[in-house]
């Protein structure tokens, strides 16, 4: 294989000697570990059982992991205006989940949360 310019894209390009074909080399694929697949999957607010499903693992590992992660959040997060600037950066997102319950005046709600980092 000697070296043959580069492709569109700007990947080296390369050819066989004896047969002449033509060939870009493939970068090997990014493995990603299951405890970072279940942020990121969290993040994109899947439910837990979807998220079970995805990564082929059971309900209770998931809950596992996730209640693992919970317990990193601040219990208190800051707010208004800092007096030294800080380094770390918080994301919080909250859903809202919400039923009438007996009555239409009654409405009980339920705010299940996931903590980002950034």
């Amino acid at each position: 294989m000697v070296k043959n310019g580069f492709t569109s894209y700007g990947k080296q390009n390369y050819r066989c000697h004896r047969c002449k074909r033509q060939a870009v080399e493939r970068a090997l694929a990014k493995r990603f570990s299951r405890e970072d697949l279940l942020e990121t999957l969290l993040l994109e607010r899947l439910s837990l059982r979807a998220i079970a499903r995805i990564l082929q693992v059971s309900l209770g590992w998931v809950i596992k992991r996730f209640q693992q992660c919970w317990q990193t959040v601040p219990e208190r997060l800051p707010t208004g205006k800092m007096k030294t600037p800080e380094l770390a950066l918080y994301c919080l997102e909250a859903d809202e989940l919400w039923s009438f319950v007996g009555a239409k005046d009654c409405p009980e709600w339920l705010w299940p949360q996931w903590n980002g980092w950034l």
